[in-house]
């Protein structure tokens, strides 16, 4: 499991699919706003500049985004809609967009349900956003609570996120139905994920920013999601929380 910020590095990025149809999907879970940490944050964010260069990238955009209020945000259009409210944190979300080319269509699923449909080009500022970071991203928050209004600088995700992956393809509902309930697709329409542990995908080199391995109950155990303290008695000095 990961919380907070991740950044995959590797040759493949989701702007390669501009003339694709695509899909990608997340499980993830808020923690609790407090001892110095927002609620919510950016959970797909990408910009024209690497987080490592400490250079404020004139483009950035946050693909998937919960609000301090609790309000989350999806989409890969011009518009970003507010697809659900008042999410609750403790508990495992299934998050699921899909881009049809052809049709230009976007529709947005969560736990199952679709929960916003709509057309449009993807975003203008498509062709700049040559870096991504899972958990993390920059923003202008304008009037908005991304964390506060008048925010502007790097709003990383307070949660746990259990895995994030980008499929060839727009999904149907009944893909999206089989992700929900712990199954998985064809392993040749997976582009790129965020697990480390597969067998015949080769995975992409990580770089982890603020970070921490979490040992917590999994998606298909159950809506609430809770962390456990563990500590290995052949490795006693070796503690995961």
């Amino acid at each position: 499991m990961l919380s907070r910020s991740m950044r995959r590095r590797s040759q493949f990025r989701l702007n390669f699919l501009g003339s694709e149809s695509f899909s990608f999907d997340v499980w993830f879970s808020l923690l609790p706003g407090g001892e110095g940490h927002h609620f919510g944050g950016i959970i797909y964010g990408l910009q024209s500049t690497s987080r490592e260069s400490r250079q404020w990238p004139y483009y950035h955009q946050q693909f998937v985004l919960v609000s301090s209020t609790g309000d989350l945000y999806c989409s890969v259009l011009d518009f970003r809609p507010v697809v659900a409210s008042n999410l609750e944190s403790n508990r495992w979300y299934h998050l699921a967009l899909t881009y049809d080319n052809e049709k230009q269509r976007q529709d947005v699923y969560l736990n199952g349900e679709k929960v916003h449909s709509n057309t449009g080009a993807l975003h203008h500022d498509w062709g700049y956003l040559s870096h991504e970071q899972v958990g993390s991203g920059c923003i202008t928050a304008g009037d908005l609570n991304f964390p506060r209004p008048k925010y502007l600088g790097w709003y990383g995700f307070h949660g746990v996120i259990d895995d994030f992956r980008i499929w060839n393809g727009a999904m149907s509902q009944d893909d999206v139905a089989r992700l929900v309930r712990g199954r998985s697709l064809q392993i040749e329409r997976l582009r790129a994920s965020l697990k480390t542990n597969g067998e015949r995908l080769v995975r992409p080199l990580f770089t982890w920013v603020n970070v921490q391995l979490t040992m917590c109950t999994r998606p298909a155990e159950g809506r609430s999601m809770q962390q456990v303290k563990y500590q290995s008695s052949s490795q006693p000095n070796c503690v995961i929380s």
